[in-house]
């Protein structure tokens, strides 16, 4: 049930750089620039109040030719705005899942615009709550970093704020639904029972990724004959060469595809979609990073699919936005507001449930009718390989919107 609660909200300001800073325009590279990055990523983060703290308070983008991002280094400084919420963390922690109900009210639009070109490529909020906690809330354009990007930054953020010196959108289909799915221990043992004995270890990631494509596929109940594909993130970081330098906060993955008819990939068991996604995965080297940049430069750099039978996935589970600690702590949550930019985009998080269990969350979005289907081929799919003392599993939602 939704609560009603005070926000008062100051006025935006601009934080200015500490040190002058060249006043230039700089291309962004080719991963960067890619159409399929072109949004704004919201993050937020909750902190407990740490007494320790005491009192302590805790550019724009222009297109150039060929349709190529470039940013315009003004040395304005990012957007960043203050608020006082009269409600407490305990009040908030039920809805500390994406999609996040009130983000609007943590994360007020102080420009006035969400396009991409001339706006702000940074927006900050934090928000202090009654009990003396805080709410951090940001939004940045993913043309200029990724998540571990982000994540560092932050960190950087962290190291100045803790007296340290140098820091080492598209439209959606109608009557859409959101709900988040929390993929632990449990689950992951009852998903590991399908496989066979030559395929001894499968990643936590593949294992989540391949059962529920399989059955987002299933629930949406297509023509045989489609083509679904599922595109997801690969760090490359670490792999390519030359290698990207240490504290590179731009975009550093890939985008490999998993493709199949929509009958073998209902029709076959989870096993052939696990080896799809394995497949995508192994194939990113070197030579595969090389023809993936160029390609995107050679036919335009084309976006991703916007058509709700594709799955297009992020895992940020390991990213570290859950560690980011500004001297509050660790954040009881953080993560993305609302799962995923688009509606046929999930971001994969870290999160610890009410429970005390670690697991991944996963956002879905679908029509109404498909989430149903959904939710019972997943349930159908636990439940089977389920010890009979668990038989009465039913999907663990924690969030819905």
């Amino acid at each position: 049930m939704a609560m009603q609660f005070l926000v008062r909200h100051k006025e935006a300001e601009l934080i200015v750089p500490a040190k002058p800073t060249p006043q230039e325009i700089r291309p962004l590279s080719d991963i960067d620039d890619q159409k399929g990055h072109r949004f704004h990523l919201n993050v937020i983060m909750f902190y407990s109040y740490n007494q320790c703290m005491g009192e302590k308070n805790p550019v724009g983008l222009i297109e150039g030719p060929s349709n190529k991002i470039l940013v315009n280094c003004t040395a304005e400084g990012v957007v960043f705005r203050e608020a006082i919420a009269e409600v407490r963390l305990d009040q908030l922690r039920d809805f500390m899942q994406p999609p996040f109900r009130y983000s609007k009210e943590f994360l007020v639009d102080a420009s006035g615009s969400t396009e991409i070109l001339e706006s702000p490529l940074m927006l900050i909020q934090v928000t202090r709550l009654s009990c003396g906690g805080l709410v951090l809330a940001i939004r940045i354009n993913h043309t200029i970093s990724d998540a571990i990007g982000l994540v560092q930054f932050l960190n950087a953020v962290e190291k100045n704020s803790n007296s340290c010196t140098e820091p080492t959108t598209l439209d959606s289909p109608l009557n859409l639904v959101r709900k988040s799915f929390f993929f632990g221990a449990q689950e992951t043992k009852a998903i590991k029972k399908y496989l066979p004995p030559n395929i001894p270890y499968a990643s936590k990631f593949d294992l989540v990724t391949a059962f529920v494509w399989r059955s987002r596929t299933i629930a949406l109940q297509l023509d045989p004959e489609e083509i679904v594909t599922l595109t997801y993130a690969v760090n490359v970081r670490g792999k390519n060469k030359p290698k990207l330098p240490s504290g590179y906060y731009g975009n550093g993955f890939v985008s490999p595809a998993a493709v199949s008819k929509v009958n073998q990939l209902c029709n076959n068991s989870f096993v052939y979609a696990l080896e799809l996604v394995k497949k995508a995965k192994h194939q990113v080297t070197e030579g595969f990073i090389k023809s993936a940049i160029d390609y995107s430069v050679l036919h335009g750099k084309p976006g991703y699919s916007t058509l709700l039978k594709d799955w297009i996935v992020s895992d940020a589970s390991r990213a570290g936005i859950d560690k980011v600690d500004f001297g509050w702590g660790k954040p009881i949550y953080g993560g993305t507001m609302d799962g995923g930019p688009t509606f046929n985009m999930t971001v994969y998080l870290q999160f610890r449930n009410n429970q005390g269990d670690d697991g991944l969350v996963v956002p879905v979005c679908l029509p109404v009718a498909a989430m149903e289907n959904f939710q019972k081929e997943m349930e159908k799919m636990i439940k089977g390989p389920m010890d009979e003392c668990n038989k009465f599993w039913h999907p663990r939602i924690i969030s819905m919107l």
